[in-house]
């Protein structure tokens, strides 16, 4: 497979079995909602959008092998302080540990944002952004299911209109303290949590620089087919011209 430059968003989702108490119910729905959310990038031709729903180490490092200007890479899935579990191609859970992760993604020199929509993901966001990443979303604490995907969907609903970072993200937590309020945050957190010392929100936007400034760039993108299509047609008129020429210069 060729290497891709076309600008891209990366959305990948792990889950666990469906008979383990472990599944993520709600984890389709945030697929949905993502999409939904993003389409229009992809049929205006601003952004290819990668969907990867059973998520694996290798098709993560595959993915941006094949593609070097993956600009947004998002993880929907179940996370802890130091590793992100995924699904190996028997389905089985896989973990994935922060510090090869955090190395590889840091070497991403167009990747602005990385978004780790798990529970108590902070420790890895802040492991990324030493490693050189702008702006990463994570979360403090386990975060409420059906609130992470209220997070995700309008996240990047402000994001895909060409809002910042920051905008889209401080837009997205008055959302939600509009809906659930802030007299009592423990409704953002998942219900068995059984923490005690849960201080704020569960997600933060970590940031070096101006890194939460950075917005999506929205310009159609070049159609590499129709382009290389019309190659082929000059050139083939070309050949006929050629063809024509000779014959005539033989007659003459």
């Amino acid at each position: 497979m060729p290497l891709s430059d076309k600008p891209t968003i990366f959305i990948a989702f792990a889950n666990d079995a469906p008979t383990s108490e472990a599944y993520l119910r709600n984890l389709v729905e945030e697929k949905n909602a993502v999409r939904e959310a993003l389409k229009t990038l992809q049929e205006n031709n601003y952004y290819d959008v990668i969907y990867e729903p059973h998520a694996s180490i290798d098709t993560i490092f595959q993915v941006f092998r094949a593609h070097s200007n993956i600009q947004v890479f998002h993880y929907g899935g179940h996370s802890n302080s130091y590793q992100l579990l995924l699904e190996n191609f028997e389905g089985k859970v896989e973990v994935a540990h922060s510090e090869g992760l955090a190395s590889m993604l840091g070497r991403q020199e167009n990747l602005k944002l990385v978004f780790l929509n798990g529970c108590s993901s902070g420790k890895i966001a802040e492991k990324l952004i030493a490693n050189g990443l702008p702006a990463v979303i994570g979360t403090k604490w386990s975060i409420n299911d059906k609130v992470a995907v209220l997070l995700a969907k309008c996240f990047y609903e402000g994001l895909a209109q060409g809002q910042p970072i920051e905008k889209a993200f401080k837009d997205t937590t008055d959302q939600i303290d509009t809906k659930h309020g802030t007299a009592n945050l423990r409704d953002l957190y998942w219900e068995g949590n059984e923490e005690t010392e849960m201080v704020g929100k569960p997600w933060e936007l970590y940031e070096q620089g101006n890194g939460g400034n950075w917005a999506l760039k929205l310009k159609e993108q070049p159609n590499l087919q129709e382009q290389e299509g019309k190659k082929q047609v000059i050139q083939q008129a070309d050949k006929i011209y050629n063809i024509k020429n000779a014959n005539n210069s033989t007659f003459n």
